[in-house]
């Protein structure tokens, strides 16, 4: 369970300093298409980091 957390806090400094935009941070608030690429960018790296701790997405996110 700890893998987990520390490969989704990775994930978190991934997509939140690393890879996301000025624009899009500055926009998310109140531009819909920043802050869907703000979700996109950042449920990739999140999913990443689902898979590479070894979690089942299917079992996770149900059939």
């Amino acid at each position: 369970m700890a893998e987990i957390f520390i490969y989704l806090l990775i994930a978190h400094l991934i997509g939140d300093w690393l890879v996301q935009t000025s624009w899009m941070a500055g926009e998310k608030s109140k531009n819909f298409w920043a802050l869907g690429a703000h979700v996109l960018t950042y449920h990739f790296f999140t999913l990443g980091a689902l898979y590479l701790a070894g979690t089942d997405l299917i079992s996770a996110f149900g059939t």
